[in-house]
């Protein structure tokens, strides 16, 4: 987060390959890294998720967290394929960009798990 190396212990239970084979590889990328993140924000930020966000509203983001009186959107992303570096500044760009009321806050997390990596991004400098 705003440039420091922070470290998160990980575990989860490994499935059979054949039911790994049968995974929806960009679903499961994707809600991985949602996870990863709403625990990261959860943890480092202190904010608790208030709701999922729309996509089909245009609400600009993955999800409404906060905590008191604070509301921050949070764009997430998650890949095993491209750039993480690539994604990560594709994904501030559009959590700056989002249409929220002024002062709502901005985060966005990118995730790889191939060789595991999160990078965190906040409006508020939230470590």
């Amino acid at each position: 987060m705003r440039g420091k190396d922070l470290r998160e212990a990980l575990k989860w239970k490994e499935i059979p390959l054949q039911l790994a084979q049968m995974e929806d590889f960009n679903r499961v990328t994707e809600e991985g890294a949602e996870a990863l993140a709403l625990a990261l924000t959860g943890r480092r930020g202190g904010w608790k998720v208030k709701r999922r966000l729309q996509s089909r509203l245009s609400e600009g983001a993955d999800w409404l967290i906060g905590s008191g009186g604070q509301n921050v959107i949070v764009e997430v992303g998650g890949t095993d394929e491209g750039d993480l570096e690539m994604l990560y500044k594709r994904k501030v760009t559009q959590a700056q960009g989002a249409s929220w009321p002024k002062g709502t806050a901005r985060a966005a997390c990118v995730v790889r798990f191939v060789e595991p990596k999160a990078l965190f991004w906040s409006s508020d400098g939230t470590e």
